[in-house]
């Protein structure tokens, strides 16, 4: 899985446990504090407290308790009796049945005279013990036997109440913080609804209060209890389990939140390192135009000026007589300059103007040397479909070259050198350039027609030329860039060429064929990135066959202007 679909999964995870983890907290919440409620119909009560709440008038001598908690079992109900005796409370249990014969225990930590003193006490006990207690009657259940063992280590622990079967025509059962919004002085005939307590409020630590003052009265173990609707004892083996669940359900929540905190730190990190599309677009930008012009294209109003030096080296053997061999070289040094103007981002105009400086060694003693322009060429670039996608970047090429130098068909062959091809050319081309990680493949494919030459009168082998119908060429290369660091890139290349028979027609002589030409080189270059916007390239080609230049040395230094912001 990719580290951005595992990101989005356990994101997914991360959400849905903690929605699950709210859920749970919130409905075990809302078990442990706040009861069932009173308005439930007993009849669709399971387990309830058959607790009797009698309702009472002012001028009747009733008492009220304030309860702690209820539970279940008899060693929850001791270990509570154990801690609120320690923080100086009398507690005592009373003892008691629900609707299907479980017995429950109820722990009380005071009796008083009127509801407001009661209120008051489970006010103050329950802000200092963050617990739950509320205010019920005293005749409300049976009290305990007077032979428990915790009973018998306080003074009130042999306190015990009867049933009390009243007369009343109304049962009403309130909320602690009903009692509390009435206890204004006035006497209101409600009382609280018997709750237990949660587990936690066992092991926090209370805060002691105010002493109460505590009545005793006689209890009657012949009494049944009577239902007072209450809702079922929560049961806080299975409410440990679930807050023992809770913990390791947050705990593995957390754990959860550092490995996304972590894998986002390391999302961070990886995409800073990361090449982005457009460094990425830049950067085989790069590459290609290290390997040639022909590959790239400019942005709209864009105006590109290069300056490029090339050097290359000829050398061959004539045999001029019998036993006499010459060794002669030529070296030529060619200054470039080409324009280029961006009409579109799909169109490129250029025009390339040279200007060459040749040299000929011949045998020991005798040179030739001449300083003069080259032929001058024109082109149009362009791409006819946007890059990128399944299909290579793909340019069209076409160019003119226009002969202005010192054309060979109109010198002194033993004396002078030539600088031009003496003839027009026309030539298209299609060059193809796709990235295959790591590297871009690039390569093209071009023809070149060469019109004829006429109205000649040049002394060539002993005759007049007349005329000279040169050969279409046809060529292929291909080749691959990679960028080794940020500021260095390589390219290799191989071009190959096949040139058609060339004819001459003479005066007197007819006409003679020069035969197919073949053309091979290899080529090695660099790209070299000195600054954000300036770079240069160098290249080295060897020559593969005799009619090549043994080694041609090259220079080329881009620079782009922005002429129009689009």
């Amino acid at each position: 899985m990719k580290p951005c679909k595992r990101l989005v999964f356990i994101l997914l995870v991360f959400f849905v446990i903690g929605m699950g983890v709210s859920a749970y907290g919130n409905d075990l919440h809302a078990k442990l504090n706040q009861g069932t409620p009173a308005s439930q119909s007993n009849s669709t009560k399971k387990n309830t407290l058959t607790l009797a709440a009698t309702s009472y008038t002012s001028d009747e001598n009733h008492f009220f308790s304030v309860q702690a908690g209820v539970y279940n079992s008899k060693e929850k109900a001791d270990r509570m009796m154990v801690h609120l005796i320690n923080k100086g409370y009398q507690p005592y249990i009373v003892q008691t049945q629900d609707d299907q014969q479980q017995t429950l225990y109820i722990i009380r930590i005071g009796d008083y005279v009127d509801i407001q003193s009661a209120t008051k006490a489970a006010t103050t006990f329950n802000k200092g013990e963050h617990m739950s207690a509320v205010v019920t009657q005293i005749s409300s259940v049976t009290l305990p036997d007077a032979s428990s063992p915790l009973l018998a280590s306080s003074d009130d622990a042999t306190k015990k109440e009867t049933v009390n079967d009243s007369s009343s025509t109304k049962t009403q059962v309130a909320t602690l913080e009903q009692v509390n919004e009435n206890g204004n002085g006035e006497e209101k005939t409600e009382t609280t609804q018997e709750s237990a307590p949660s587990q936690d409020q066992v092991d926090q630590a209370p805060i002691e209060p105010e002493p109460a003052s505590s009545v005793t009265s006689t209890p009657d173990q012949s009494a049944e209890p009577k239902d007072s609707g209450q809702g079922p004892t929560p049961d806080l083996s299975n409410m440990q389990q679930k807050n023992g669940n809770l913990s390791e359900l947050q705990q593995r929540l957390e754990n959860l939140q550092k490995e996304v905190e972590q894998m986002k730190r390391e999302a961070e990190i990886r995409k800073k390192l990361e090449t982005t599309e457009e460094e990425k677009a830049s950067k085989e930008k790069e590459i290609l135009s290290a390997a040639g012009r022909e590959y790239t294209l400019m942005r709209t109003g864009t105006l590109g000026f290069e300056y490029g030096l090339s050097y290359a080296y000829r050398s061959y053997d004539v045999i001029q007589e019998a036993y006499k061999v010459e060794h002669n070289s030529d070296h030529t040094l060619t200054n470039a300059i080409t324009l280029e103007y961006a009409l579109w981002d799909n169109i490129t105009l250029n025009a390339t103007f040279p200007f060459e400086y040749e040299y000929d060694k011949l045998g020991t003693d005798d040179s030739k040397t001449v300083t003069d322009l080259g032929d001058p060429s024109f082109g149009i670039q362009y791409q006819p479909m946007k890059a990128g996608g399944r299909w290579p970047t793909t340019i069209l090429t076409g160019g003119l070259d226009i002969p202005l130098g010192r054309s060979p068909y109109e010198i002194i062959v033993d004396k002078d050198l030539a600088t031009s091809s003496g003839f027009y050319a026309l030539s298209v081309g299609m060059s193809m350039s796709s990235s295959i990680d790591p590297v871009i493949a690039f390569g093209n494919v071009g023809y070149s027609y060469k019109f004829s030459v006429t109205d000649l009168h040049q002394k060539r082998w002993g005759s007049i030329l007349e005329e000279v119908d040169p050969g279409s060429v046809i060529g292929l290369s291909m080749g691959m860039g990679y960028a080794i660091s940020y500021k260095l890139s390589v390219n290799v290349l191989y071009q190959y060429s096949y040139g058609l028979n060339t004819e001459y027609h003479f005066k007197d002589a007819g006409t003679r064929s020069s035969g197919t030409t073949v053309s091979s080189l290899f080529r090695v270059g660099t790209g070299w990135r000195i600054s954000e916007n300036r770079s240069f390239s160098t290249s080295l080609t060897i020559g593969l066959t005799n009619d090549d230049p043994d080694f041609l040395l090259s220079l080329r230094i881009p620079f782009e202007f922005k002429l129009l912001d689009k």
